[in-house]
């Protein structure tokens, strides 16, 4: 998403301070912004300072934010949050100066400047930096830019993890597993849908395929213990899979070959989940069995 921040940065001894500014990055939002803060790359000036001088960012939050818009939308949505941003530059007053004077919009502020009990951090009406943006590009040009961009960016990143792998191929994998743990604790449920759209390509391309099950593998690791399982092995002596349903689980109709895999089911989300909507189930079925005024 793209969105205007505020930061609040602390230091014992010393009164809050506080700056506005806001993220439009065409691919990864406001993230990317915020990620610079938690980087110590390309600080706004007396943020800078402030870090340097002890004070620690205690707070990041967004104060209005928006979906990622598309191609054809950037510009005009860049000129908005600018806007934005300087409405709340201006209304909670987060500039350095303590004075009023050259500041055509310091009429905006519902409070007087003797009244806050912070200090700003910003230094420019975000006004006079003017909206980033192809204005005289048509909605077709835009698009088929970002497109352009999307190649470029995927190439590049592919070139920088190759050079960093070769380097130092520990440290890689270290950054690597760290980045991706993060990725997945922001984005519940990515990994599923990465998962359906690696296996649909592989099976187009028939990478790590079982053409007896007609089913392909993400990496072939996984292709393999396809291979060695029960499914497959059922498949390929073409009976029924399951005819004594051992370590079956009913309520997700799924078999599988060992005892300690069918415990492991148990204890997932999926199962549980399910069992419990199968629990409801039954007991408004009991419910209206039990009642006098059902017609049986």
């Amino acid at each position: 998403m793209w969105g205007v921040y505020l930061l609040t940065l602390e230091k014992p001894g010393c009164g809050t301070r506080i700056y506005v500014g806001s993220g439009t990055d065409k691919v990864r939002g406001v993230v990317a912004r915020l990620w610079c803060y938690d980087n110590g790359v390309t600080l706004p000036l007396y943020v800078d300072k402030a870090l340097r001088d002890g004070f620690t960012i205690v707070r990041k939050g967004l104060l209005c934010w928006i979906p990622l818009p598309s191609a054809s939308e950037i510009p005009a949505f860049r000129a908005l949050f600018l806007v934005l941003e300087t409405a709340f530059t201006f209304s909670l007053w987060t500039m350095r100066s303590k004075s009023s004077y050259g500041f055509d919009v310091s009429d905006t502020r519902p409070w007087t400047l003797d009244a806050l009990q912070y200090d700003g951090l910003c230094t420019h009406s975000p006004l006079s930096e003017g909206p980033l943006g192809d204005f005289d590009l048509t909605t077709q040009e835009l698009e088929e830019m970002a497109i352009q961009h999307m190649e470029h960016r995927a190439e590049y990143i592919r070139e920088w993890r190759r050079k960093a792998k070769a380097a130092d191929p520990a440290s890689y994998k270290v950054k690597a597993i760290k980045n991706r743990r993060n990725y997945l604790e922001n984005h519940p449920g990515a990994q599923k849908v990465a998962d359906k759209r690696s296996q649909a390509k592989a099976k187009a391309r028939k990478t790590h395929y079982c053409s007896v099950c007609d089913h392909a593998s993400i990496k072939r690791v996984k292709l393999t213990k396809h291979l060695a399982g029960p499914k497959h092995a059922a498949k390929a002596a073409g009976v029924p899979l399951h005819p004594k349903k051992t370590h079956y689980c009913s309520i997700c109709d799924h078999v599988f070959p060992r005892a300690a895999e069918l415990r492991r089911h148990y204890e997932s989300q999926s199962h549980k989940t399910k069992a419990t909507k199968a629990a409801s189930k039954a007991t408004k079925l009991t419910a209206v069995n039990s009642s006098p005024e059902t017609d049986v």
